[in-house]
């Protein structure tokens, strides 16, 4: 049981009226129990006490799958409370000229009106849970120390999809825009054998465990997905992965995009997408087909990456017309 926000009434209001659902449960609000009692508190809890009681004379690989931040953005009164939605600022991309058909998607004005009684309360919850995260964080990296582990422990903080929370009218992710597709990535070698840096080449999560295994000694099998930046990481050597690609869906209707420190070029279905991050980082102007050598570019590096993963619906990629 918990209080329903504005931002839950008005979902719930659009899908009994007209069928608008989120992409997730719509469900937000406050509830009343204690705050050491919250699922992201009880998920690193439970893995800092699996630390705690581990034979720390035997490797160990664990992973701790936080949901937050994610809906539902139900919270208790110390994270419901910790950001005004007054406060918050909206995004700076909600008007663009992605032609977007399906308006269950588009929820915002419809559905959820700009204001502090709606997105701006959305983005206040979403960054309760962002807080209450990293409130809890910091009992794994006791619960290594207390193991006398740390120095001798890889540490990776990840996120599998970002929260578009506004941007282009969106809520959710299911889509291309950096919002969704760009996540946090920190890595923290044992014994801090590297000077702290900032890698601005664009990395994939399929890289992390090959990454991974070079880091831990294991040479990645050559099939396997993703690059091994090992080496690079541990000499502090530059890292230049000139692109990343990632794909969405599942069959004939799977969407691919291909990321350089400068363009993003996105098949969605029947239509293509070429944005430049550099001047447009917010995503709001499709260029071509002004631009198209750089999406035929694009679309080359593209195809050498599904040939090298022996993509079975490589056809179609090549048949996407610009």
């Amino acid at each position: 049981p918990y209080q329903p926000s504005k931002v839950d009434q008005f979902m719930t209001r659009a899908e009994r009226k007209s069928g608008v659902r989120s992409a997730h449960h719509h469900e937000a609000g406050l509830v009343d129990i204690d705050p050491e009692d919250s699922l992201t508190a009880w998920t690193i809890n439970s893995c800092a006490e699996y630390i705690d009681n581990y034979d720390s004379d035997k490797p160990f690989n664990i992973t701790c799958s936080i949901l937050a931040p994610h809906s539902p953005l139900i919270l208790s009164n110390k994270w419901y409370s910790k950001f005004d939605p007054k406060d918050m600022v909206l995004p700076g991309n909600l008007v663009d000229d992605y032609d977007l058909r399906n308006g269950q998607q588009r929820a915002i004005p419809r559905v959820i009106p700009y204001g502090e009684n709606g997105v701006k309360q959305f983005i206040a919850l979403y960054y309760g849970l962002i807080a209450e995260v990293d409130h809890h964080l910091g009992k794994l990296w006791k619960s290594l120390e207390r193991k006398g582990v740390l120095e001798n422990t890889i540490i990776v903080f990840v996120s599998d999809h970002g929260e578009m929370m506004g941007s282009h009218r969106m809520f959710s992710k299911g889509v291309f825009f950096e919002e969704a597709l760009r996540v946090p990535l920190i890595i923290r070698l044992p014994g801090a054998k590297s000077a702290r840096r900032v890698v601005e080449s664009p990395f994939s999560t399929a890289d992390l465990v090959p990454t991974l295994l070079g880091l831990s000694g294991i040479k990645p099998k050559s099939d396997m997905h993703g690059r091994d930046v090992s080496r690079e990481l541990m000499s502090e050597r530059p890292i230049d992965l000139k692109y990343s690609y990632s794909d969405l869906g599942t069959g004939n209707k799977r969407s691919r995009s291909i990321r350089t420190n400068d363009w993003k070029l996105v098949f969605e279905q029947n239509r293509s997408f070429l944005y430049n991050l550099k001047r447009d980082p917010g995503e709001t102007e499709n260029v071509l087909p002004r631009k198209r050598r750089i999406a035929i570019e694009l679309k080359t590096k593209m195809l050498e990456f599904l040939e090298q993963t022996s993509e079975p619906r490589i056809d179609k990629v090549k048949n996407h017309k610009l």
